[in-house]
């Protein structure tokens, strides 16, 4: 899918610099910097330095302060900040889920989506991309799955991440591995991308947006808040992902449904024991 825009670094007012490990080899140094002029992002020799001085960077040389740091190595792309844990990526839940669909078990994302092989969905939040992970297991070889997000540095991180992903030697899950590949990651910010769509583009269009209050339990998503766009979900976005919806819209929120309550979503999956719950629009 090819977009008019994307969405820059420049819109988060972050300088972000990509570097190495202390003691890369040349092929490491080349995949950094290749990653870097993709990414539209500097590029920083690491000259076996710490990251302390790679943030402030060495005025002598030219070099600014930069606020991301991104080592790349030939096993992962970490995204490094001074104000909290380092962002990388890691399929999570999304192992635990599968292997729960291919015991016989439900998903309730799945359940409100509705979905099936050969689908079409769009993640317009991507994030850590569990959620895009277990939808391209479902969809399979002849569906497709595309996460948008706005995050240059969360789309940058896992975009790579899922690249370069292997499972443990003792490992017996290759579903994983080829789910994990087939997502299409695009660094889009959906309320630019979704207008430029062209009606029932996508099968199901998807939204697990920050929730405002985070769960208590939810430690592991600290490195995404960290650079995840918090802004909610407009109604004027909502109609757009209705447009572009063939055949619904899903909508995750906490189990009180506030979000779903402001955005009319009435129909839901989840909830009661469950802290999410998921709206659902459905076209007629």
């Amino acid at each position: 899918m090819t977009l008019p825009f994307t969405a820059d670094s420049a819109d988060t007012g972050l300088t972000i610099a990509v570097t190495t490990s202390r003691h890369p080899d040349a092929q490491e140094e080349q995949e950094a910097r290749e990653l870097a002029a993709r990414e539209g992002f500097l590029f920083r020799p690491r000259r076996r330095r710490p990251l302390e001085a790679l943030f402030a960077g060495d005025a002598a040389r030219g070099e600014v302060p930069v606020a991301v740091i991104v080592v790349v190595t030939r096993d992962q792309v970490v995204a490094h900040s001074r104000q909290g844990p380092p962002l990388f990526f890691h399929p999570g839940m999304a192992k635990i889920r599968i292997q729960r669909l291919r015991q016989g078990g439900g998903d309730p994302m799945i359940t409100a989506m509705d979905l099936g092989p050969g689908q079409r969905v769009l993640d317009c939040t991507l994030g850590f991309g569990a959620d895009a992970i277990v939808s391209s297991y479902v969809v399979g070889e002849t569906g497709e799955v595309v996460g948008w997000e706005s995050s240059p540095v969360i789309a940058c991180v896992m975009r790579h991440g899922m690249a370069r992903y292997q499972q443990p030697v003792h490992a017996e899950l290759p579903a994983l591995v080829a789910a994990i590949r087939r997502v299409k990651v695009e660094r889009v910010d959906h309320r630019l991308g979704l207008p430029h769509l062209p009606d029932g583009a996508f099968d199901v269009v998807y939204f697990d947006p920050m929730f405002r209050h985070p769960l208590l339990h939810s430690q592991p998503l600290a490195p995404l808040r960290l650079f995840a766009d918090h802004r909610p979900i407009e109604v004027e976005v909502l109609e757009q992902a209705k447009r572009v919806a063939r055949r619904r819209v899903v909508v995750k929120d906490r189990s009180s449904g506030e979000e779903l309550d402001r955005l009319g979503l009435t129909t839901r999956v989840g909830g009661h024991k469950s802290p999410v719950t998921f709206g659902i629009w459905i076209k007629e």
